[in-house]
């Protein structure tokens, strides 16, 4: 993995988000790669689950999101990425007022898309 094609893909999964476009999101995903939200969350595994969960998610309980990229890193070993990221966005939950996320994501990829 190279740092250009991380910075890449996670630019590409912030348009996803802010679009909330499945398909775009999808494109950043190997066919069988992995979603997990968080380290101790479910496991979506194939495109399929991930748009169940991105659909029943992002798409209904989120809008006017908008995805910040921060500093992007690659492992020693050139074998796993990190991507620190901010989100702000109206939340269903928080009767469609503003809220906002941060978060690091952590990737494995393969042939320039998420892996898991």
């Amino acid at each position: 993995m190279i740092l250009e094609e991380l910075t890449h893909i996670m630019k590409m999964y912030g348009k996803a988000w802010e679009k909330q476009d499945a398909d775009l999101l999808l494109d950043c995903f190997t066919p069988n790669g992995v979603y997990q939200e968080s380290p101790i969350g479910h496991t979506y595994k194939g495109h399929n689950a991930i748009r169940d969960f991105w659909n029943n998610t992002v798409v209904e309980l989120a809008k006017n999101i908008k995805f910040t990229l921060k500093q992007c890193y690659i492992s020693n070993d050139a074998e796993t990425g990190f991507a620190e990221w901010e989100c702000t966005a109206e939340y269903k939950c928080n009767n469609w007022k503003p809220g906002r996320a941060v978060g690091i994501m952590i990737l494995k990829m393969k042939d320039g898309k998420i892996l898991s």
